[in-house]
This record gives structure tokens, C-alpha cells and sequence, in this order.
């Protein structure tokens, strides 16, 4: 009985750490975006090399649990994304492009799933 239960509480922890890990990332995206957007100016092509990386890290990790939220929780990524490489457009980082490519994957997703949504209510998009 007694191992049951540990069991029991080591799955329900390891179920609220993932979603709750899950649940962070549209404040870290919007954290980072901001961050990066209100210091950009004092950044080096270091710096920007490393805020590349740790973007498409957060892409990647949004690319890998994009169904597990909610419509409002990918609009603020997305929001958050577009912050980024406006940002760094105006810093006139050219390995942004990557990025934008990375970004046009995300929003086609995004389209999948609103599409998907839509449809599950019924609603037909398209000619038949």
C-alpha cells in the first residue's frame, strides 16, 4: 500500500512539473523578447549570436509542445517572436535570417491548429 502511494505522488509531481514547465514558456519568450528589445542597442554580434541560439532554443522547445497550449498562451509567443526580430531587424543583425524562417514554421503551425479548432466546431474552410 505504502509503495502505491509514493508512486501515486511521484507521478502526479512529475505531471504538474512538466505541465508546469510547459506553462512557462510563453512568460520566458515574452521575458527574453523584452529583455532583448530594450537592450539591443548595446549588443555586440556576440551578443546577438547568443540571443540567436537561446531564440531558437525557445522556438524549438514551442515547436515540440506547440499543442499543449492555449490559443491566448501562443498568441503572446507569437507576439513575443515578432518583438524579437523587430528588434533585432532594427539592430540590423543580418543571421536574423534563420530565425525568420524558424518563425514562418510556427505561424504555419499556428494556422494548422486554428484551422484544426474551427473545424472540430464545425466549421468548414475551403470549397466542397
Amino acid at each position: 500500500m505504502r509503495r502505491i502511494i509514493t508512486l501515486l505522488l511521484t507521478a502526479i509531481i512529475a505531471v504538474s512539473a512538466l505541465s508546469s514547465c510547459a506553462s512557462t514558456l510563453p512568460a520566458r519568450f515574452d521575458s527574453f523578447a523584452t529583455t532583448v528589445e530594450r537592450r539591443a542597442d548595446n549588443y555586440s554580434l556576440k551578443d546577438w549570436q547568443r540571443k540567436n541560439d537561446k531564440f531558437k532554443d525557445l522556438c524549438a522547445e514551442y515547436k515540440d509542445n506547440h499543442r499543449m497550449y492555449t490559443t491566448s498562451e501562443k498568441r503572446r509567443i507569437y507576439e513575443s517572436m515578432a518583438t524579437y526580430v523587430k528588434a533585432a531587424g532594427k539592430s540590423g543583425v543580418i543571421a536574423v535570417t534563420d530565425t525568420v524562417s524558424a518563425i514562418g514554421e510556427q505561424i504555419t503551425s499556428f494556422i494548422a491548429d486554428a484551422k484544426e479548432f474551427f473545424e472540430s466546431l464545425g466549421i468548414r474552410f475551403g470549397r466542397k
